[in-house]
């Protein structure tokens, strides 16, 4: 199986993302895909978004997570099983929520960074 990069995995997450279904194409490539950027405030001449927007990543702990988890599993192998059964990590949530107008690129990668 061919390893993707992290720009292909945020497309495959943005395809599979059911609010974006007619946004974000089968087909579509990162060049294809709209992202917003924020429009500015004109009183105080800064960017941004009025209000706040969390970006999550929820692991849900069901019973093949939890055998993992007493099996002492690695934590890749727990994030494998669980993006397996469509858990989003913060930065795709985010990627999501900037094609949905609701934040931009750099506030995720500002976010995010680790």
């Amino acid at each position: 199986m061919q390893k993707l990069s992290g720009a292909q995995v945020i497309v495959e997450a943005l395809k599979k993302e059911e609010t974006l279904k007619g946004i974000v194409k089968p087909e579509d490539d990162w060049k294809d895909i709209k992202f917003y950027k924020s429009p500015g405030c004109d009183q105080c001449n800064k960017e941004g978004y009025h209000g706040r927007i969390g970006i999550y990543e929820v692991l849900e702990v069901d019973e093949d997570i939890q055998k993992l988890i007493a099996e002492k599993a690695t934590s890749e192998e727990i994030e494998e099983s669980a993006r397996k059964k469509g858990m989003f990590t913060m930065a795709e949530d985010g990627f999501i929520k900037a094609v949905q107008g609701i934040t931009s690129i750099e506030e995720i990668l500002r976010v995010t960074k680790e």
